[in-house]
């Protein structure tokens, strides 16, 4: 019976030891390749297959340095496999000279978020600047329609107007930039080829999403001219060209600020990725 502890013990021990040279073996031969979760995990798989080649061989009567050594030649290719399973490789001298931290798809994701919130948060700034031309319009149109003294009217119409471009511009200062953005402009990062892939195709989804966007603000704006001809007709019709002009200019106005964040905002994810990608 303590023949046999001793024995189980000294196999635990050589392979422990085993264990710690194949380590260091993966370790310093794939030393160049990215230090990513997925990385990581590979490396562990084949520290894993290691000590399954080494038991095979200690199984059949080999020793602790023969047995290394055999598995050491199976193993010789490790960069190869490295290099099989497309995790990216670095060149050792210019990485450890200027080393960069890596991107997460976490930090890419938030990134690409906040800029999409700073464009749709200055697009409509934009939006509210052109609309604060209603409340004046409606003033003089509630004035000709009613046929009343217009110093409430205008009054309330300015006190709009006013306030519109006041909050307009707080919009447009407020918009704070991306947390990442100098850390992102400047490429301040590392990028894993896991994460390019995926940038590569939310790209293609942020395309299709900007087509879309500017195909709507063209829309609306091209609508403009056709509401300037509606109101010229309604106001040939209602004996009231003042009236009817009025009013065309503030669904103008709001056709134009809805057009132009339609535009402002299409290309805001699309933006983001490409800043990412140009690393």
């Amino acid at each position: 019976m303590q023949i046999n502890d001793l024995e189980n013990a000294e196999r635990m021990q050589t392979s422990e030891q085993a264990a710690r040279v194949f380590k260091q073996m993966i370790l310093k031969e794939t030393a160049a390749f990215e230090q990513t979760p997925d990385a990581d995990l590979y490396r562990v798989q084949l520290l894993a297959a290691m000590l399954e080649r080494y038991d095979h061989y200690v199984a059949n009567g080999a020793e602790m340095e023969p047995a290394c050594a055999y598995v050491t030649r199976e193993f010789s290719d490790l960069k190869k496999r490295m290099r099989d399973q497309e995790f990216e490789e670095y060149d050792l001298k210019k990485h450890d000279a200027q080393v960069q931290p890596l991107l997460t798809v976490e930090e890419a994701a938030e990134y690409i978020r906040q800029s999409a919130v700073r464009a749709r948060r200055r697009a409509a700034g934009t939006a509210v600047l052109w609309g604060s031309f209603v409340p004046v319009v409606l003033s003089i149109a509630l004035e000709e329609l009613l046929n009343i003294g217009m110093d409430v009217i205008a009054a309330l119409g300015g006190i709009c107007f006013f306030a519109m471009i006041g909050f307009g511009i707080y919009l447009m200062v407020t918009a704070k930039k991306p947390v990442m953005d100098k850390r992102i402009r400047k490429k301040q990062f590392s990028m894993s080829r896991q994460l390019r892939r995926k940038l590569t195709d939310v790209k293609a989804a942020a395309l299709e999403k900007a087509r879309r966007g500017k195909k709507r603000g063209f829309i609306l704006l091209g609508i403009c001219p056709l509401a300037f001809m509606l109101g010229a007709a309604i106001g040939a019709m209602m004996d009231s060209d003042e009236l009817a002009l009025m009013m065309c200019l503030g669904v103008v106005s709001l056709l134009i600020g809805a057009g132009h964040y339609q535009l402002l905002t299409a290309g805001a994810e699309k933006k983001a990725v490409d800043r990412i990608l140009r690393k």
